[in-house]
């Protein structure tokens, strides 16, 4: 890059606490990171000025960007199975790029390909209608909701995308199942009826227990995402 050429901009969609925006600028120096997130508390610890002065942070989704934004390229990492209008919110973002800038994002995959989540929401689920309480199955969970690759690709299609391809990543965490069950209780919501709800005790320490029972002895946990790469 010389010195007449401007620094590549880059959009981090749902940046979250900026882990993303951090390794792109050290993948790409010079390069500036626009962090957007509708979460106020995860966006205080994204990287902005003073502290990391190639970074801005912005309040809000795909539908706050400004007419006048323009990006080099767009990430969006774990992000679209939770937009309300994943279409409208692509077109959003597909406006703001340049001519042939890439979007890259990263989905999980379908709920049996992402374990540990799959057994900790099934663990409640086989609880059955205990004490006036039937709680979701795996598959019903947002967090899938692009698993299978015709759904992804359709979106980025329906919203104007060229050159969409999709490739796959695995990943696989070495943890005990006690660890595994603390981090996604504290992690992940659970669904009951018509919305999400904190399980009483007695009914997160009977899921506890049939997580364990049928973990026992199990370290290895897989999970499969998919990589969607596409251009304006």
């Amino acid at each position: 890059m010389t010195s007449t050429q401007r620094p590549v901009h880059l959009l981090d969609h749902g940046t979250g606490t900026g882990q993303v925006a951090r390794l792109l600028h050290e993948r790409i120096p010079g390069c500036t990171v626009h962090c957007l997130d509708p979460s106020a508390d995860l966006l205080r610890s994204a990287p902005q000025a003073p502290w990391e002065p190639w970074g801005s942070a912005q309040l809000g989704t795909a539908a706050d960007l400004h007419d006048h934004d323009r990006f080099d390229g767009c990430v969006s990492n774990l992000v679209l199975p939770f937009t309300a209008n994943t279409i409208e919110d692509l077109r959003r973002i597909r406006a703001t790029l340049a001519a042939g800038a890439p979007l890259v994002a990263v989905t999980l995959g379908t709920a049996p390909e992402v374990e540990p989540f799959h057994q900790f929401w099934d663990a409640y689920h086989s609880l059955g209608d205990s004490l006036g309480h039937s709680f979701w199955p795996p598959e019903r969970y947002v967090h899938f909701r692009f698993g299978r690759p015709p759904m992804l690709h359709a979106v980025f299609h329906a919203a104007g995308f060229e050159n969409v391809q999709l490739s796959t990543v695995e990943a696989t965490r070495i943890l005990s199942p006690e660890a595994v069950w603390e981090w996604l209780s504290s992690a992940l919501p659970v669904g009951t009826e018509d919305g999400y709800a904190t399980p009483e005790p007695a009914l997160s320490d009977a899921a506890r227990h049939c997580f364990l029972k049928c973990s026992e002895g199990r370290t290895s946990w897989a999970t499969r995402c998919l990589i969607a790469c596409a251009t304006a």
